[in-house]
């Protein structure tokens, strides 16, 4: 056999093991359509001010894509930010939500040390300006919000969230992974 055909085939089955291994995760986590109500299986983003559940969802805004956001309970919208400000919309709404929530993680980052999670699944909450946007949050002021997070040698890297009409960027975040194994985390410096 010719000795670079076996080369590429070593290394392509050797890539296929590894992507394997890494992809054998099936996720059962779903976004349902925000009416209003927050589903019952909805994923929390953490507590607000008042020590009510936020939950994680995505949005979409017509000049600027699907964005990662925040719905609070007993409001009707998402909040979100893009194009260096806030932005609310109750239209194109969706919750993410799974029945396994325990396997969803924060998992503390630094923007430049994003691209290391090659083993883990990150969960992605949508895009902009043709870039992929992962969900990250941070504490503002005194409770989290969520916010959007693009890859670490990105120009905007880190995570953005809304901030009192305008967006704010953090390069030191919590980033959204999921682990489709029952048992302890295998997340490093994850609660």
């Amino acid at each position: 056999m010719n000795p670079l055909l076996l080369f590429i085939l070593l290394v392509w089955g050797a890539q296929k093991a590894h992507l394997a291994e890494i992809t054998s995760c099936f996720p059962d986590y779903y976004w349902r359509d925000f009416k209003g109500k927050i589903p019952e299986d909805a994923v929390e983003g953490g507590l607000s001010p008042s020590g009510r559940p936020f939950y994680v969802a995505q949005a979409y805004f017509p000049k600027t894509g699907l964005l990662p956001a925040n719905v609070f309970p007993g409001k009707s919208e998402a909040l979100s930010s893009g194009l260096g400000k806030e932005m609310k919309t109750n239209a194109h709404v969706k919750v993410l939500c799974s029945k396994h929530k325990k396997n969803f993680k924060w998992v503390p980052m630094e923007s430049k040390d994003l691209h290391k999670l090659t083993s883990t699944h990150v969960v992605i909450g949508g895009g902009e300006i043709g870039r992929v946007l992962y969900i990250g949050r941070v504490f503002d002021e005194t409770s989290p919000i969520v916010g959007k997070v693009f890859k670490h040698l990105h120009s905007n890297r880190g995570v953005w969230i809304p901030s009192n009409g305008g967006e704010l960027n953090f390069l030191s975040y919590e980033i959204l992974t999921y682990s489709c194994k029952d048992g302890p985390s295998n997340f490093p410096n994850s609660e």
